[in-house]
């Protein structure tokens, strides 16, 4: 009886951590020892471990720390930098703790509502700040909340999932309309609001993905499947346009840049026009993982290397943000492989999802983390990082006796 009240209110811990992701730190990681605490207690990971450990999205999570912590023993600086970096991963190591506590339908759709209302407020916040009605966060004057714009953007890009999700199920007229203003307005707070380049190109990616989800669906129709195509094709030309027309368009300034195929176009260091120095990151990170390409430099040790690297220039950096080469960097290509397995083992399980909106948010949000780690480092990061750990653990179906598509 004790193990099961403390089961449950492991479950409600992990609700509270993703209802904190939108809004403080702090309170994700209160609730964060707090799960670990009662999830132990409960036993139910000590009860289904005989499961967990034959689940290849489990086995290879476990392999994905395993290799970070294995680096450590070639970096070449102190412990205590080394564990610095390897302690952002435990999100990893999270992930077969979680996933036993949301298999059944009742508690995937608790998460969804919870997530839904956490990720609509923050919306909201951001729509206040930019309005100067509230002044929450450190640049509410461009939308932001107590996240960056980055980040606040990948967050509306998953509320834009989950609202396309919801609408496609939900009957009543009142409510879709309800849902369908919702998506709206996450799209033009990305698209018009939040200065994040990396946002408003997932965005465009999703709404391009989408008629390929309702494609899978036997009922859709040929004509039907191409109407949906060529709408999905014209809308992300229409939010090009509107991003061409707003003054002073990031993204706009980017493609420019790119267009340009100038030299002069990448020599600015501000730390403002971020595509240019992001070549710097790149560039310099190649170097390092050209000296050690098949193990890397180990867990940390590339931070004094690349800060000795950038120091003579305006902008100093110790991290590539690239979740790839980040990996590439501790882990040589071995840990890279590693990581890429996991990735493809996750995909493929979100193939075997019965559900319609569980299939939807997981494989949209894991292409989301799949591009945008070209762009950041997703999994280092806390909110994307410990909201993609979730979102696996949660969604991932836990049998492993059906054969994959």
């Amino acid at each position: 009886m004790i193990a099961d009240k403390f089961e449950h209110a492991a479950r409600y811990c992990c609700l509270a951590m993703v209802a904190c992701l939108s809004f403080t730190t702090a309170g994700a990681n209160l609730a964060l020892v707090a799960f670990i605490i009662c999830a132990l207690i409960s036993k139910k990971w000590v009860t289904d471990f005989h499961l967990i450990w034959k689940h290849p999205v489990a086995q290879l999570s476990i392999a994905c720390f395993f290799v970070l912590c294995l680096s450590q023993l070639w970096s070449g600086v102190e412990a205590e930098l080394s564990w610095a970096w390897i302690s952002k991963y435990k999100k990893l190591f999270l992930i077969p703790m979680v996933i036993p506590f949301f298999q059944r339908r009742e508690y995937k759709v608790a998460l969804f509502h919870t997530l839904f209302i956490s990720l609509l407020l923050g919306l909201v916040v951001s729509y206040t700040n930019y309005f100067g009605l509230t002044e929450v966060g450190d640049c509410p004057a461009v939308g932001c909340t107590a996240h960056s714009y980055i980040t606040l953007s990948m967050l509306n890009c998953l509320l834009f999932i989950m609202a396309i999700a919801f609408f496609k199920q939900e009957k009543v007229f009142i409510k879709k309309a309800l849902i369908a203003s919702v998506a709206f307005f996450a799209w033009l707070n990305i698209v018009s609001i939040l200065p994040s380049r990396t946002g408003q190109i997932l965005i465009f990616v999703l709404i391009v993905w989408f008629p390929f989800v309702i494609w899978n669906g036997n009922f859709v129709s040929r004509r039907m499947k191409w109407v949906s195509f060529i709408s999905a094709v014209m809308f992300v030309g229409l939010s090009l346009g509107a991003i061409y027309a707003t003054k002073g368009s990031r993204l706009v300034e980017s493609i420019e840049k790119i267009s340009s195929h100038k030299a002069e176009a990448f020599n600015s260091k501000s730390a403002s026009v971020s595509v240019d120095v992001r070549f710097e990151f790149y560039k310099k990170s190649l170097v390092l993982i050209g000296e050690k390409p098949l193990l890397g430099w180990g867990a940390g040790a590339h931070e004094p290397k690349l800060l000795s690297m950038s120091s003579e220039g305006e902008v100093v950096f110790s991290n590539p943000h690239n979740e790839y080469l980040l990996w590439l960097l501790q882990t040589g290509v071995l840990g890279l492989f590693i990581f890429l397995c996991w990735l493809c083992v996750v995909w493929r399980y979100s193939r075997r999802v019965v559900n319609f909106d569980e299939k939807v948010i997981l494989q949209g949000w894991l292409l989301i983390f799949i591009l945008g780690s070209f762009l950041n480092s997703f999994l280092l990061d806390f909110s994307e990082g410990y909201m993609t750990a979730f979102l696996i653990a949660a969604l991932t179906p836990f049998r492993i006796n059906e054969e994959l598509p």
